[in-house]
């Protein structure tokens, strides 16, 4: 017999099952308590306010404006700037307007425009 004692190995494997479970459980409540407190840009039908604070988080960002609001920004890439991402893209001052029924966002920096559709590649 290969193991003597197979129910500690069964006790081992079954306490590493759980503590999975759980770290899976927790990661989901913070990333649902995080995203409660910001609004998904996608989902407002307009837009229009100044970036106070920004922070990437993996391939999307949340950010403050100006007058309070806590906006989560969805990934977007643009390859015609460098950095091409839209998390890394934005700064802190930047204005932002979303229209009325559309996807795409743009951004005001230093008199020039610039703009992403949200969700998806743009000059791949």
């Amino acid at each position: 017999m290969m193991f003597k004692d197979g129910n500690k190995v069964g006790k081992f494997y079954g306490l590493l099952l759980m503590g999975f479970i759980i770290m899976v459980i927790i990661g989901i409540v913070l990333h649902n308590s995080k995203m409660s407190n910001h609004i998904d840009i996608r989902n407002l039908n307009s837009l229009n306010g100044v970036v106070v604070k920004v922070k990437a988080d993996r391939s999307s960002a949340f950010g403050e404006l100006q007058d309070g609001r806590r906006v989560f920004f969805f990934d977007s890439d643009n390859y015609n700037y460098k950095p091409y991402s839209l998390c890394k893209f934005l700064n802190i001052g930047d204005s932002i307007i979303k229209h009325n029924q559309s996807d795409t966002l743009y951004i005001y920096r230093d008199e020039k425009e610039y703009y992403f559709v949200l969700g998806k590649s743009i000059g791949e």
